[in-house]
């Protein structure tokens, strides 16, 4: 067994990409909320093709975000498809893939293989239209029993996979479970997206949507919950709940001055021979000196 000093370990390249804090949902057939939904400051808008757009729209709805996705906006832009085992998702692909969207949202993932078609499907037509499909990155949304249960052989697959993320209402709905406001039914499937997450060198995974639009505060509280477990962002489908949730994700200044000042004495004392300080109240070692590092880091993808 090798070891690894840990600051020698390298960083996952996915790590340098700027963090997805909050991904607003808005319907693929509605233009002005699209051109809404691309102003209100979320790190990315998710053009959505399958639950909130009804099956006579779907076609109206490709065609307004291949034109909607013409026009340049300050976010990253995914497309959601419908999941691979309805007669949608193909021609969700063939609407979509030419007018180079950031990245597919793939909801109710089951298995390595529905990854691996649509993988080959955008690689595909990329070629077909002559658009270089590389960097077109793929979001899968864990919500069903199936899809815990083949977690590992999903988050293995890796090819185009940015983040996994966590879809609480189908879930919920799968296995027979109450959604309650405190969430504490679901600690247990969002902390396996978490160690697959780390496992598999993914970046952090992003969380289910808040759907009780009349509490805010519960809104806070979820998506505090989720980035102590381990997450780097919310869906979210209201504009007003981009802010605080943005707010959460992001280190406060308290917590950027600690991180500094825990950074510039660990490195310090490193430097003297020392690797466990104590800097204020806080006993530091290598594994709080990294904590510090990827707070400052995270500061500096997000600026």
């Amino acid at each position: 067994m090798i070891l690894t000093h840990p600051r020698q370990r390298e960083s996952s390249p996915a790590m340098e990409a700027p963090p997805l804090r909050s991904l607003l949902f808005v319907p693929g057939d509605n233009r002005d909320r699209s051109m809404k939904a691309m102003k209100a400051g979320a790190d990315a808008v998710i053009f959505d093709l399958e639950d909130a757009v009804a099956i006579e729209r779907k076609p109206d709805a490709r065609q307004t975000i291949r034109e909607t996705l013409t026009i340049e906006a300050d976010c990253q832009r995914f497309v959601r498809m419908n999941a691979v085992d309805t007669p949608f998702f193909l021609a969700d692909l063939e609407a979509t893939v030419a007018a180079k969207p950031d990245g597919i949202v793939v909801p109710k993932v089951e298995s390595a293989a529905a990854l691996y078609l649509v993988d080959r499907l955008i690689a595909a037509l990329g070629d077909r239209s002559g658009v270089d499909t590389k960097a077109l990155k793929i979001i899968p949304i864990i919500e069903t029993a199936a899809g815990f249960v083949a977690i590992e052989e999903i988050a293995g697959f890796r090819q185009r996979i940015r983040c996994l993320s966590f879809g609480a209402g189908d879930l919920t709905r799968d296995i027979g479970a109450r959604w309650t406001p405190d969430e504490r039914e679901l600690d247990t499937f969002r902390s396996i997206l978490v160690a697959q997450s780390r496992a598999f060198g993914l970046e952090k995974p992003i969380d289910s949507v808040w759907i009780r639009l009349d509490d805010p505060e519960g809104l806070v509280r979820s998506a505090t919950r989720v980035r102590d477990l381990g997450y780097q962002g919310k869906f979210v489908i209201h504009p007003g709940q981009v802010a605080p949730v943005q707010a959460v994700f992001s280190p406060n200044d308290a917590e950027i001055a600690e991180a500094k000042q825990i950074v510039d004495a660990f490195e310090a004392a490193e430097a003297a021979g020392k690797a466990s300080i104590r800097v204020g109240n806080v006993f530091v070692d290598y594994p709080i000196y990294e904590r510090a590092r990827a707070t400052l880091a995270l500061v500096r993808r997000s600026s």
